[in-house]
């Protein structure tokens, strides 16, 4: 499977959602779709440390968390190993985009694979 080719048409093919990245979990890129590294980054980097305070509260495992922003949202979903972060449009069918978890298994799986060092959350 080529994941990027693959990852590029999941976006295409859904509507509103503008851009997606994979990481580990510690923020370091994977692979990922469009070309706004500094939105990306602060993205990551403000998650990171959200996610540190989010498993102090000792609520279960943290599957996914949703940012809603006057024209934009951002949907982070835990995939051990992988942290998947959703850009999408504001007006985007929030559950649509998250039904991407399971669209998104099949590179999970061939990251799991090529990576399998991975640490997992």
């Amino acid at each position: 499977m080529k994941v990027k080719e693959t990852l590029c048409t999941i976006v295409a093919n859904t509507p509103g959602v503008q851009n997606v990245w994979l990481t580990d979990k510690d923020g370091v890129p994977i692979v990922g779709t469009g070309e706004d590294h500094r939105v990306r980054t602060a993205v990551i980097e403000a998650h990171v440390g959200a996610f540190e305070q989010i498993q102090k509260l000792e609520t279960g495992s943290h599957r996914s968390s949703i940012y809603y922003f006057e024209h934009s949202q951002i949907i982070i979903l835990q995939q051990p190993p992988v942290v998947i972060y959703i850009v999408a449009d504001g007006d985007a069918n929030t559950g649509f985009v998250l039904r991407l978890r399971e669209k998104l298994d099949p590179i999970i799986t061939e990251i799991r694979q090529l990576f399998p060092q991975l640490p997992v959350l």
